[in-house]
């Protein structure tokens, strides 16, 4: 008998917090509906991003979509890649270069044309097109960190057979995983991809992750992504460059990511993974040159000119290292000699 009454509370207590918490969910769906509470109403029209079946990639850009986004106008592959249409199966006397990245190598308010990826496939082919052709393939996703790049390294790029592997390393590249920041914006339920079909615990995470995503930063994420990319090079046969991109700085004495340069170059460096560190020739040019590296009013993601600049000094790379026969030069090709990319990872592993 005393045994059927406590069950008969725990029933009650069980009931009460569900429908306590039902309540509570409705109340805040009505908050939502008045704009108390501002919560996403995305346009599905514009969304560009799905859920991964990779629960470590949390989200991917989607197959053949065409929308006006946030990051400016993105159309996609049929792999789900910003870029053209190419074969996964590499056609014959190809070179196919695959570049991993966030949204610093995705091309933020840039068109696909003008980013360092597209612009370095034209310098190969318009120098090297007549006997071999030359691919160079985005697989960057905005907000990808080490963790994400490093899956979509073994899972999407070593299908496509890549000759070389580029890396855009950006220095928040050791982030926690974040499906929390163009994604959010376009999605709901916000936090990390989550499923949950409750608004309210989906903001109460969403707003948890935003106040403690700094915290949450580890190189170590980096160090793994690395050993697993020399890795697969020596397994795969496939050359590497890792580019780390500086963000924008007027005085380089007073620029504090520095020690994150020389953090990442020194994991770089164990792997033997050869490094173009941007910072240093970018240091020699005065303030005004290089801010016009980056986008309007923003420290991290490149204009134009600065897309031309990294294309430039990877062709440089290329040429100096004896990796392709390159001989073609344009007048960013050039202008980046006088700024030595092709020694600056000699400098960086200094």
């Amino acid at each position: 008998m005393k045994t059927r009454k406590v069950t008969e509370n725990l029933v009650v207590v069980v009931l009460s917090i569900f429908f306590s918490l039902l309540m509570i969910e409705v109340l805040f769906r009505a908050m939502i509906g008045i704009n108390v509470v501002k919560y996403p109403n995305p346009d599905f029209e514009k969304i560009i991003h799905r859920y991964s079946e990779n629960e470590g990639l949390v989200y991917e850009l989607k197959p053949s979509v065409s929308a006006n986004t946030v990051y400016g106008p993105v159309k996609t592959n049929r792999y789900g890649q910003r870029d053209n249409e190419y074969s996964l199966k590499k056609p014959p006397n190809t070179v196919r270069i695959c570049v991993i990245g966030d949204s610093v190598t995705f091309g933020t308010n840039l068109r696909v044309e003008d980013t360092y990826p597209k612009i370095l496939e034209r310098m190969l082919n318009n120098r090297y097109g007549d006997r071999e052709k030359f691919e160079v393939i985005n697989f960057a996703v905005v907000g990808y960190n080490s963790y994400q790049e490093e899956i979509v390294l073994e899972e999407k790029c070593l299908p496509f057979n890549p000759d070389m592997i580029l890396v855009g390393f950006c220095l928040n590249d050791d982030s926690y995983t974040d499906g929390l920041g163009g994604l959010a914006k376009e999605m709901s339920p916000h936090a990390l991809g989550s499923r949950l079909h409750s608004k309210l615990i989906s903001y109460l995470f969403y707003r948890y992750e935003r106040a403690n995503f700094e915290k949450w930063n580890d190189m170590a994420k980096v160090g793994h992504f690395f050993d697993t990319l020399s890795r697969l090079r020596n397994s795969n046969d496939f050359k590497v460059l890792v580019m780390v991109f500086p963000y924008y700085f007027k005085d380089i004495n007073a620029y504090a990511e520095i020690v994150k340069h020389r953090e990442v170059a020194g994991i770089a460096k164990r792997d033997n993974l050869p490094v173009i560190d941007f910072m240093y020739p970018w240091k020699a040019l005065d303030w005004l040159t290089r801010v016009r590296f980056y986008n309007y009013n923003d420290r991290i993601h490149f204009s134009k000119k600065g897309m031309n600049q990294v294309a430039a000094g990877v062709f440089e790379y290329l040429q100096k290292k004896r990796l392709f026969v390159l001989n073609w030069e344009s007048p960013a090709m050039r202008e980046s000699k006088k700024l030595g990319y092709a020694i600056a990872e000699v400098k960086v592993m200094k």
